[in-house]
């Protein structure tokens, strides 16, 4: 009886434990390799940038470039994407708060990104904002 009670005991355990993993594997909003990229649309010959701020300091990292690929040589004007890699360094939440700001100081759009960074450095993320509803 108790053999059976012990070996009831552990296969509850085993289970419990692909379970788990099982629910793990299925969480598809989180990036894998520590790494999210996205892009925001951006001409600067038309006097606006993309600015930011964050609300944590050393939670991720930014690198952002610019993309103009899609554009002709010879045209003037031409808009392009900001692309931006967000590495995470270590758990944790952080806000990056974004606005497209022209050399005035008007604000044409605001992008907001939630970033949730796990114990595995993988990243779950949100956004709202004004630019995401101009297409609507």
């Amino acid at each position: 009886m108790k053999k059976q009670f012990l070996l009831v005991l552990l296969l509850l355990g085993i289970i419990f434990c692909l379970i788990l993993v099982c629910l793990k594997k299925m969480d598809i909003n989180k990036r894998k390799n520590n790494q999210f990229i996205f892009s925001l649309y951006s001409n600067s010959s038309a006097g606006y940038q993309w600015k930011y701020e964050k609300s944590i300091e050393n939670i991720i990292k930014i690198n952002r470039t610019y993309d103009n690929s899609g554009c002709d040589k010879d045209a003037d004007g031409c808009g392009g994407q900001d692309v931006y890699t967000i590495e995470a360094l270590r758990p944790g939440t952080v806000t990056l708060n974004m606005k497209y700001v022209h050399v005035n100081g008007n604000t044409k759009y605001t992008a907001v990104y939630e970033f949730v960074i796990d114990d595995d450095l993988n990243i779950s993320e949100s956004h709202y904002g004004t630019y995401f509803e101009k297409d609507k």
